[in-house]
């Protein structure tokens, strides 16, 4: 995995990349409306933590108005190279887990990513906290820390939600614009908002109203739960296009028979593969008559390496994204199926020829 925590691997990565930025998850545009509402005042001053060299930054200030900008990196080499195409704004080299500016210094913090970045590092854990503890110290009192993440709500509201942050926290899906049916249909059809409004100096009072209402650009549990349940159709509809009617099979006996039937299954085509190797090789130092003479009375190789319930096409199978897709599908079908797909696993195993109304039956 690469080392998202070292310096050296950013710097030789944004060194590759230069001429060539791209936003994660999401443009200003795509999130413009949003921001205007979170952050209605354009002279406040703004931490960006983890900027890189995405468009995002110098678009909040060209397009969204946003006038007083200050972008931290770990990184020198993209630091020096957004100073110096944006020189309006403030680039500074510094570790966001570690940042050297005052308590309270700033009061909107945005994180946009940098989370994930965390997150897919060695002690994720410990660095994602440490993280947000230090966007919590340089925070304003009454201050808004802002953090888009690919990860899901569930996947990363505790660690806002802790004794250490006197602070609301909401929690919001947003629409990615980058979903779509054909070739982005594996992409996740939203991504995650998360608001933090911290309490204002007395420690109890908040300036906002609890729970944070926005009231365009996200979307309501419903909308979500809708545009998840299609896009997980539509790669379904898409796994069955692509599937063989062995996939199927596979994906049916897993669901019918679980995980234990499974292995034995593996342990039975080894064997039975074994053995028809070891059939094929008797045969060959028989005679050429006597070979002959086999091949026209009846076909010895129904098991062989070459069958589709070969164990590593098995394995392969059993390893794609494909089969879990459709093995989710097949849950909800197991008692209908089981039956047919017995009889077809026990034909495959004896070396029975295919019977095609049993396995329409079972894939149908």
């Amino acid at each position: 995995m690469p080392q998202y925590s070292e310096v050296d691997y950013w710097n030789k990565r944004y060194e590759d990349e230069e001429g060539n930025p791209y936003d994660w998850l999401f443009s200003f545009a795509d999130l413009k409306s949003i921001l205007e509402f979170l952050i209605p005042d354009k002279n406040t001053d703004i931490l960006l933590v983890g900027a890189g060299n995405a468009p995002f930054s110098p678009d909040l200030y060209q397009i969204g108005g946003f006038k007083n900008i200050t972008n931290i990196d770990l990184s020198d080499v993209v630091i020096m190279q957004q100073a110096a195409k944006y020189p309006e704004q403030t680039w500074i080299v510094m570790d966001a887990m570690e940042m050297t500016f005052p308590s309270h210094a700033f009061p909107v913090i945005i994180d946009k990513s940098l989370i994930d970045t965390l997150l897919c590092a060695s002690q994720s854990a410990q660095k994602t906290a440490t993280m947000i503890a230090e966007a919590y110290r340089v925070l304003q009192p009454g201050g808004r820390f802002i953090t888009l993440s690919l990860h899901g709500i569930e996947e990363v509201d505790h660690y806002y939600r802790t004794k250490e942050f006197n602070w609301n926290v909401s929690c919001f899906h947003v629409k990615s614009d980058r979903w779509n049916e054909k070739e982005n249909r594996k992409r996740s059809v939203a991504h995650t908002l998360i608001v933090c409004d911290k309490a204002l100096a007395d420690g109890t009072t908040f300036p906002r109203p609890y729970p944070l209402h926005i009231p365009t650009g996200t979307l309501g549990s419903d909308e979500y739960q809708r545009l998840k349940e299609r896009a997980e159709q539509v790669n379904l509809e898409h796994a069955l296009q692509l599937s063989s009617t062995e996939y199927l099979q596979c994906a049916l006996f897993h669901a019918v028979h679980g995980d234990s039937a499974v292995r034995q299954l593996k342990i039975a085509l080894m064997m039975a593969a074994e053995d028809a190797r070891m059939k094929k090789r008797r045969e060959s130092e028989a005679s050429e008559e006597t070979k002959m003479d086999t091949t026209e009375d009846e076909d010895t190789t129904s098991i062989s390496p070459e069958s589709v319930y070969d164990p590593e096409n098995l394995f392969n199978t059993l390893a794609s994204p494909c089969y879990f897709t459709l093995e989710h599908y097949v849950q909800q079908e197991k008692c209908r199926l089981k039956k047919g797909i017995r009889e077809l696993s026990i034909q495959k195993l004896q070396g029975v020829p295919r019977d095609v109304s049993a396995e329409r039956q079972a894939t149908q």
